[in-house]
């Protein structure tokens, strides 16, 4: 990487040259105000431009940035900001003009008090077509400045206590309240560094519901009661978590001199809870000499044959994973361009190469996957997919093309604030089993108002296909909704469709959706609730969801689940009691009889294994089995072993998409035969551009047969069959599933089911999404600084951007998130520094920049660091280029000002990462080195030794965090 500075002030970099591919490099430009010489404009290598006008000192007051996919265009996004006396901003608003008036507008308005501290935030969006009108936040300070509460736009307030030191002690939530029983606050207390030793999280009784579909298991919707849950941590005198127990799990830590996490266990209790002793698993951890890790030993008893060990290799400088070998030795293989973008991974075992390329904008730009190709059951072509991507000025996709093998397309087009407004998905199918094809092509358009709220929905598909070579075309199916909302407050309260009648959504005091009910408006018509059950901690914990069929077209059908916690808020365990009936209508799936248990192991933050065993009511024989096969006999003529047994993931560098999935205690009953234990088995993974899993690999070949020979996958016993595992890709189906649903054949593990519960909507950690309404259950738990819709997904762009942890869209520059890894590739080669700016250097160059204002979070935080340069990166054996250092604090004072574009352009395009135990765990907070507003953060592992995540904070999003105890100054 090279640059180069300006002549007249050899502080400015002018120019950002990129490494050359193919001979060609890519520049990166910058323009600086001719006073105050802060940094005005920015020119991607594609042409696009940022601009900013700014005040006489210094302050931005206009953004103009591009969206559309000519750089030449003259629609523009516009960022307006408005200053007050003090240098606070009382205005943002954002815009866009699409000729002479605006098209799409938002604005948000921040009021403070006398001492400077933020006193409400308003906000409100254009066209307001929901009627939502303005929607405001209040806080309340104590004599003090603290924030003693946070008052919601309908007027209800969340309240907090503090103690002499500053510690949150108790938590009063909206569902509280001194005349109800029914939920009593959190109790907080910390030991004597501050650190959370204790929290108590009172019970909650929901009384009996009288409305609701009452056909199974009984009259609507009984009381249900959720237990008090005691948490308790300690730590090691290093302050690094040693236990964290609760009712439902316990886990224990173990940690080098050094501070690495080496050991990590974590014991399940019991269906009855009342013992821990049957479900323990332990992982362990190996580090080579630069921290790296190189070795995971998964608990043992998951696996078979000693094959407990997922290994990990990195290029030689840097951290860049370059292979990881999973338990069975299957070997996959990264390999990077040198702008350490990911250009290849390649498995040996299947001959399964994804290829990957991208433009000077770091966007990629071609996804193609090669395989085995051949006769039956290898797949049918060498190139499994091969799609070429077109993006607008704002990185947002546009087009996906696919032009080989599965030749999957997609268009969409965006509002003018970025909100997903079509989209479109044209798919081909190739049956092995018939030996016939199709094509699928389904449109979803979507209108949104100003903050982003879905007010309607139209949906169409058309399907053509072929059998026996003759061709047929079903007639189209056409679907719409129309989306009511509460004034002042933006939570939905009516989705109407016509097809299916009205559905109503009821939240409780806090914003939680605890019931919604679609009433069949004519006798063809099916009705549908959910009722949902929450803790006093605001967490999931069961979801009833009800089906009834009025014409007997489909059968009925219910699912209980519920849900328990480690005292890290992880999901550790899962019951899903389900219920079909016929009713005269068609044989439900074997999915729909399958009840379970499931529970779930982690690697930090990472879901490592999963064990699903039966779990209906009278299953309770298998409730604690965690190997070995479960052989149940045929229920209402269906096999529902396949939906037994466990997975565990093999990881790479994407989060929620494994590489490989070993399956383990397969078992099929076959019609006439007998429950057939399969041998264990593993399929590769190949996430498409969109991240679904849209086909696998065993192999090397497309379908895992139990034995070799056959030419197709049939159920029944004939000449030229084979049994196969029966399981369906959903995003081969991804067309298909909105509109029509999805039935599975077997379980492959969760993560390949986009975490779907059975209750319907999906997890994400910290809260649920409902793709149904395309909206969170719950408001966002960070509140504003999530974005300035709480229930909003992804800010209305669910093609870019996923949101894994329910916390902040992933890759959006607003939230301005980024892993350790992007941190440190990025500050690597702003200063070409390759291994000094390893560690714990992506601090360290901050530090020497500005004084450091160290923290650490009021949750129970880790170790905190306030080290100079040098100390931090020789604490992480490295040494310091300290010519380099120069470059780095050039290029770093324009962090600030640059909108996350330079951070998100230059190098690794990594998944954004919010720990899931306390998205507030902040270890180091720096004075941003432009001098703006704001703060440069870091974040640790949970071993203190490297950076997992780091970006940019608000002043204001600070200020509400020490105020409200979660951050506490050292």
């Amino acid at each position: 990487m090279n640059y180069i500075y300006s002549s007249t002030y050899p502080e400015e970099l002018v120019t950002l040259i990129l490494p050359a591919i193919n001979g060609t490099s890519a520049y990166y430009n910058y323009g600086y105000h001719a006073t105050t010489r802060n940094n005005v404009s920015e020119q991607t290598p594609k042409g696009n431009v940022t601009t900013r006008s700014q005040d006489a000192i210094g302050r931005d007051t206009l953004i103009v940035s591009p969206i559309d996919s000519l750089p030449s265009s003259t629609r523009r996004l516009r960022e307006r900001i408005v200053h007050t006396i003090r240098g606070d901003i009382t205005l943002r608003a954002t815009f866009w003009t699409n000729g002479a008036s605006p098209s799409e507008s938002l604005s948000v308005h921040t009021y403070y008090d006398p001492d400077g501290q933020i006193d409400s935030v308003s906000r409100r969006g254009y066209p307001d077509s929901a009627g939502v009108g303005t929607m405001t936040t209040r806080w309340g300070r104590d004599s003090v400045g603290r924030a003693i509460f946070e008052q919601s736009p309908d007027g209800r307030r969340d309240s907090v206590r503090f103690d002499e030191a500053g510690n949150a002690v108790k938590r009063f939530s909206r569902r509280w309240a001194s005349n109800n029983t029914g939920v009593a606050p959190e109790s907080l207390a910390y030991d004597v560094r501050n650190k959370l030793s204790w929290r108590v999280i009172p019970g909650v009784t929901y009384p009996a519901r009288a409305q609701g579909i009452g056909y199974n298991p009984g009259p609507p919707y009984p009381a249900y009661v959720i237990a008090r849950d005691s948490l308790f941590y300690t730590y090691t005198p290093d302050g690094d978590l040693a236990t964290a127990t609760n009712r439902y799990a316990r886990v224990r830590r173990g940690y080098s001199v050094a501070g690495r996490l080496l050991a990590d266990t974590l014991e399940i209790a019991d269906v009855a809870v009342t013992t821990f002793a049957q479900h323990l698993y332990a992982t362990q951890h190996r580090y080579d000499r630069n921290g790296r890790r190189i070795v995971l030993k998964v608990p043992s008893q998951l696996t078979t044959n000693g094959q407990d060990s997922i290994r990990y290799g990195y290029a030689f400088w840097g951290s860049l994973l370059t292979q990881v070998v999973d338990p069975q030795g299957n070997s996959y293989t990264y390999t990077y361009n040198v702008r350490n973008e990911p250009t290849s991974l390649y498995s040996p075992t299947s001959a399964m190469q994804h290829e990957w390329r991208y433009d000077d904008d770091g966007r990629l730009v071609l996804d193609s996957v090669r395989v085995t190709s051949g006769a039956f059951p290898y797949f049918p072509f060498a190139i499994a997919r091969r799609s070429a991507l077109r993006y607008d000025g704002r990185d947002k996709l546009l087009r996906l093309a696919g032009g080989v093998g599965s030749k999957d397309t997609s268009a969409t087009t965006y509002s003018g604030l970025g909100y997903l407004i079509a989209d479109s998905l044209v798919q081909r199918g190739i049956g092995y089993t018939t030996g016939d094809s199709a094509r699928y092509r389904s449109i979803t358009r979507y209108r949104y108002d100003g903050l982003g709220n879905i007010i309607r929905r139209t949906y169409a598909d058309t399907l053509k296909f072929w059998v026996q070579g003759q061709p047929y075309v079903r007639a189209p199916v056409y679907d719409s909704s129309f989306v009511t909302y509460r004034p002042g407050v933006g939570r939905d309260t009516l989705d109407f469709r016509p097809s299916q009648g009205p559905t109503k959504i009821v939240y409780d005091s806090s914003g939680n959706v605890v019931y919604t009910a679609r009433t069949a408006g004519y006798a063809s018509q099916a009705q549908e609730d959910r009722a949902s059950f929450y803790d006093a901690a605001g967490r999931l914990v069961a979801a009833d969801r009800r089906y009834m069929s009025n014409d007997g077209s489909s059968f009925n059908r219910s699912v209980l689940e519920e849900y328990r916690h480690d005292a890290l808020g992880r999901r550790v365990w899962v019951r899903g009691q389900r219920a079909c009936s016929v009713g005269g209508g068609p044989i439900p799936p074997a999915e729909c009889l399958a009840s379970y248990i499931r529970r779930t192991t982690w690697d930090g933050a990472q879901e490592l294994a999963e064990i699903q065993a039966p779990g209906g009511a009278t299953d309770n024989a298998f409730f604690e089995q965690d190997v070995g096969a479960f052989t149940l006999p045929y229920l209402q003529n269906q096999d529902r072993n396949p939906f037994y047994g466990r997975v565990l993931y093999t990881h790479g560098a994407a989060l929620d998409q494994p590489l490989a999935v070993a399956r383990y205690g397969y078992v099929d009953l076959p019609v006439g035969g007998t429950p057939t234990p399969w041998p264990d088995f593993v399929v590769e993974v190949s996430w498409d551009p969109r991240g679904r899993a849209s086909f696998g690999s065993y192999g090397g070949l497309a379908y895992k047969q139990l034995s070799s020979g056959g030419t197709k996958c049939v159920w029944t016993p004939a000449t030229s069959a084979q049994r196969c595992v029966q399981w369906d890709w959903p995003g081969a189906r991804a067309a298909y599933n909105p509109q029509q649903g999805v039935v599975r054949s077997s379980w492959m593990g969760t993560l390949l089911e986009e975490k779907q519960d059975g209750a319907g909507t999906l997890y994400r950690r910290n809260r649920q999404y409902d793709p149904t309404r395309g909206r969170f259950a719950q408001e966002d738990p960070i509140g504003l600084a999530g974005g300035l819709n709480l229930y909003g997904y992804a800010n209305g762009d669910p093609v870019n951007f996923s949101d894994p942890f329910g916390l902040c869209p992933e890759r959006d520059p607003n939230c301005k998130e980024f892993t350790g890894a992007d941190a440190r590739a990025v500050f690597r080669a702003l200063a070409g520094m390759a291994p000094a700016m390893e560690q714990g250097l992506t601090i360290a160059g901050a530090v020497n920049f500005a004084p450091a204002l160290v923290m650490a979070a009021g949750g129970g935080g880790f170790s905190t660091l306030g080290l100079s340069a040098q100390s931090a990166a020789a604490g992480a054996g490295l040494g310091i280029v300290p010519s380099a250092i120069g470059k780095v604090n050039a290029v770093a004072s324009q962090l600030g000002t640059s909108g996350g574009n330079l951070l998100r352009n230059i190098l690794a395009r990594g998944e954004a990462f919010v720990d899931t135990r306390n998205s507030n765990n902040i270890n180091v907070l720096l004075q941003r080195p432009d001098g703006a507003s704001g703060f440069v953060r870091a974040t640790l592992d949970p071993t203190g030794s490297r950076v997992i995540s780091s970006g940019m904070m608000r002043a204001d999003q600070v200020k509400r965090l020490i105020e409200s105890g979660k951050l506490v100054p050292k």
